[in-house]
């Protein structure tokens, strides 16, 4: 590789837990935030556009600098004291959707196309889980499609990724106003859980990837349930038992927290059949007094990738 003084990095939305596989599957998304990075100047600046871009930090605190820098002693390089960032957003931040997951696995991208050098897969996950705190994000946002990321204590993930064959339909309910932060949620989640809540949901995690890679509907239906943290998390978000209860009368095969929520993921059996359980769940969302909107997300098979860079001239 050569190095370069500009890289444009792509890095897609994601859906972890999905249900039943806390901290252990994700799924990458359709919704993408792009990543400008320019090296120069004396100082480091970050500029942000679009839905969220408000509550984009503005300087070396950014966790796309944060990794940016990281991966450069990664690489065994010294920090850059100038670095200019400029991001389009189209993840909203706090949303459940994977935006910090974004900007950590750009941040990485960047530094080693400005560097002209490469971490093996291994360490890029291993970093990426470290700086993001779990890996049910950064490994999707990474590798795309579908990923199972087992944390392991000062080592790289064990990661397993693979592409649905036929994949249901999604449509994400994202709240227009409503935000709240993982760390928030995970502070409501209780010390123990009964047994037999455990022993259902991991049932159900296996079922879940058996059921997306082979297509099958009613294992799928079954599968997204989860008793670990949604019942939990669910008492923060306002309607949210109505939101699932009128999504599954209209005909979703299921509807689980993206993340920690507050987005909600909607299974259907096929694009008509989710559109009308989203617009549904919307509807009584409203009704509990939260405005939200239904976007169809299709799977990201790729990951995040490297768009363009600018040679150093």
């Amino acid at each position: 590789m050569n190095a370069s003084d500009r890289v444009l990095v792509r890095a897609p939305a994601t859906a972890a837990n999905l249900g039943p596989g806390m901290d252990a599957l994700g799924l990458a998304l359709g919704l993408h935030n792009t990543f400008a990075f320019r090296l120069g100047g004396e100082a480091v600046v970050v500029e942000a556009r679009g839905p969220g871009s408000a509550e984009v930090p503005a300087g070396a605190g950014n966790l796309a600098v944060v990794a940016f820098q990281s991966a450069r002693e990664a690489l065994g390089l010294p920090p850059v004291r100038g670095l200019h960032v400029a991001c389009e957003v189209a993840v909203p931040p706090r949303g459940g959707l994977g935006s910090s997951a974004t900007a950590v696995v750009a941040g990485i991208l960047a530094a080693e196309a400005l560097a002209g050098a490469s971490l093996t897969r291994t360490e890029r996950h291993q970093l990426a889980t470290h700086l993001e705190g779990h890996p049910d994000n950064v490994i999707p946002c990474c590798e795309g499609g579908l990923c199972v990321a087992l944390a392991s204590e000062g080592r790289a993930p064990t990661v397993l990724r693979a592409l649905p064959e036929a994949p249901p339909a999604l449509v994400a309910l994202i709240p227009r106003d409503l935000r709240l932060s993982t760390a928030a949620m995970r502070e409501v989640l209780p010390r123990q859980v009964p047994w037999r809540d455990a022993v259902r949901t991991a049932g159900c995690a296996a079922l879940l990837v058996f059921a997306l890679l082979r297509g099958e509907r009613g294992a799928l239906a079954t599968a997204l349930d989860d008793r670990l943290h949604e019942p939990y998390r669910a008492r923060c978000i306002p309607g949210f038992a109505e939101v699932r209860a009128a999504a599954r009368a209209a005909g979703a095969l299921g509807t689980v927290l993206s993340g920690s929520g507050p987005t909600l993921l909607v299974f259907g059996e096929d694009a008509a059949h989710a559109r009308a359980a989203a617009e549904a769940g919307r509807a009584a969302w409203a009704a509990a007094g939260v405005s939200a909107d239904a976007r169809p997300l299709p799977i990201d098979g790729e990951g995040a990738e490297v768009v363009r860079v600018a040679p150093t001239e």
